[in-house]
């Protein structure tokens, strides 16, 4: 606390129950104290015998985070991991990592910094994907937990989940046979001589790897280096080696610019997340969009080099990739990074993450019809709830002012019929989302009982004890909307596709959730990211700022309230 007193005979005290401490002499007139409350029932400031100002007093403590699964960790199609974690905290989150141990060695663990909306935010429900196929750990079985600290560094920490760490399935038998030789060298290093022979064995059969003499080379570095250099820092070398050379054998140049454009882009997504200026960030959007373009042309480099294997698959993969739609989600991320928007700026690139994780397997957002079909109504029908439900808060707001006639003409149980009519249906949207297999976001759950409390009010004529949890229920229900449109565009198994298509078969939605007419965009008015009229108002806004931050005349409070506003935007 920080206590102020002008005037008056002498220096003042405060008093926190029988504890006293005296105010600091600023000059003559005028006495300062800053204290930090952690007890006390009652506060006072006295001086001179008389009391200025006294007031009870509850210390509450800060509370340490809660974190928890949003659901299990799970695999992608490219064999990343996802993460899904719910957090809050009562003043604000500092950190999220994930940490992950093996089963069979609980000593040794990895630490993965996990993404917040924005530094300080009370609560987050964030995914994000990490490609641990190269790790020496890929394919064992671990246990994951994920930790939040606050700003105190209390930390809390969820439930630990047992799971087996995505690896990669090679289809190439060399790539298979050295990626397999890489795991000998993890589990028993000692066996160096052994795996030194069978890379010996592998090198001799250049026909067998298309004849790359990179590869070949690298196959013979890696079998002298086992043999010559005896040291911990050779075996680990060598399964670096081995792991790259595997992936140019599958993949040829697409591994390593998929690689490149991954780390480009948890680089911008990082950036975003702390304190970057615009001009790191517009450096490194434009690379992000350089190594997006590099990603695409290998992989179109890679269908021409099988086309007598497969005579469409270049067609197919040119009308499926879809780089413009990319490079549109990217400009677009950057329009909203240059108007301090920076939260909704990662949030729109962690959706493109999700686009990218499905790219290679040549279907973006691809789903079954009847899940897309289902998860389009399911939406449509979420967003009349919440208006209704908005629409019955404001009513039922006047009642509890005493507008209208809730007693005299049974508007409370017009309101209760209401609201059991609204959680009725939000219970059958549930069910139909649930019955396509898909995960039903807590937060709807939650929206339910916030309506049955409301309801329970209405009909005991307490309109003043429904207005919370019917503002509960609009915000619930709003967080399971996202989550419904997540879970569709981030592919909850794959559908048929028709050339050209670039969204889902039949209702086609783009990262935004809008829908898509041939390969373009039509907004259809529900997308929740700012338009072209309020990036233009918020730029005004923003050299607005700039030119009273430099107009001296002003108080000095409000420059200064000025220089913090510019600071966070």
């Amino acid at each position: 606390m920080l206590a102020r007193v002008h005037g008056g005979a002498g220096a003042p005290e405060l008093r926190i129950d029988d504890a006293v401490i005296p105010f600091s002499t600023v000059d003559a007139a005028n006495y300062e104290l800053s204290a930090t409350l952690d007890r006390g029932r009652r506060l006072a400031v006295v001086q001179d015998g008389e009391t200025l100002g006294s007031w009870p007093l509850t210390v509450i403590a800060d509370q340490p985070p809660v974190i928890e699964f949003a659901r299990s960790p799970t695999r992608t199609q490219r064999a990343a991991l996802r993460l899904d974690y719910l957090a809050e905290d009562d003043y604000g989150l500092a950190a999220v990592v994930a940490t992950i141990r093996r089963r069979d060695d609980p000593a040794q663990s990895i630490t993965l910094d996990l993404p917040l909306p924005r530094s300080g935010a009370r609560a987050a429900e964030e995914t994000s994907y990490h490609d641990l196929t190269p790790h020496l750990w890929a394919g064992l079985e671990v246990t994951i937990a994920f930790t939040a600290t606050d700003a105190l560094g209390q930390a809390g920490t969820s439930e630990a989940i047992a799971t087996v760490l995505p690896e990669r399935f090679f289809n190439h038998p060399v790539a298979r046979a050295l990626v397999e030789q890489r795991k000998v060298l993890v589990l028993d290093p000692s066996k160096r001589t052994e795996v030194s022979n069978a890379l010996d064995d592998i090198s001799r059969r250049p026909q067998h790897f298309y004849e790359d003499v990179g590869v070949y080379l690298g196959l013979r570095a890696a079998r002298w280096r086992l043999l010559y250099d005896l040291s911990d820092e050779a075996i680990a070398g060598v399964q670096s080696l081995l792991w790259d050379l595997a992936l140019t054998i599958e993949d040829g140049p697409v591994a390593l610019t998929e690689r490149e454009l991954r780390e480009a882009q948890q680089t911008l997504l990082d950036a975003l997340a702390g304190d970057a200026d615009d001009e790191e960030i517009e450096r490194l959007i434009d690379e992000l969009l350089a190594k997006l373009d590099e990603f695409v042309d290998a992989l179109l480099e890679q269908a021409r080099n099988r086309r007598d294997i497969d005579p469409g698959l270049e067609e197919q993969m040119m009308q499926s990739i879809g780089r413009d739609e990319l490079r549109e989600i990217i400009e677009r991320a950057r329009e909203l990074a240059r108007t301090g928007a920076r939260g909704a700026a990662r949030d729109l690139l962690s959706r493109l993450q999700s686009l990218l994780e499905n790219l290679r397997a040549g279907a973006m957002l691809g789903m079954q019809q009847r899940q897309m079909g289902e998860g389009e109504e399911v939406l449509r029908g979420l967003e009349d709830l919440i208006g209704n439900q908005q629409r019955l808060l404001d009513q039922t707001f006047r009642w509890s002012q005493g507008q209208g006639e809730l007693n005299e003409s049974g508007g409370g149980q017009l309101g209760f019929s209401r609201q059991e009519a609204m959680r009725r249906r939000l219970g059958d949207l549930m069910r139909r989302w649930g019955e396509t297999g898909a995960d039903i976001p807590r937060s709807l759950a939650g929206a339910a009982r916030s309506m049955r409390d409301a309801a329970g009010a209405l009909s005991g004529r307490l309109p003043g004890q429904a207005v919370g949890p019917q503002t509960n229920a609009i915000e619930q229900m709003q967080q399971g909307a996202r989550s419904l449109l997540d879970e569709i565009l981030q592919g909850l198994g794959q559908g048929p596709r028709r050339p050209g298509q670039m969204g889902p078969v039949g209702n086609e939605l783009d990262p935004l959730g809008r829908g898509l007419l041939g390969r373009g965009h039509q907004d259809d008015g529900r997308t929740k990211v700012p338009d072209e009229a309020d990036l233009q108002r918020s730029r005004e806004i923003l050299e607005e700022l700039h030119h009273r931050a430099g107009e001296f005349r002003r108080p000095v409070i409000e420059r200064d309230y000025i220089r913090r506003l510019l600071r966070r935007f």
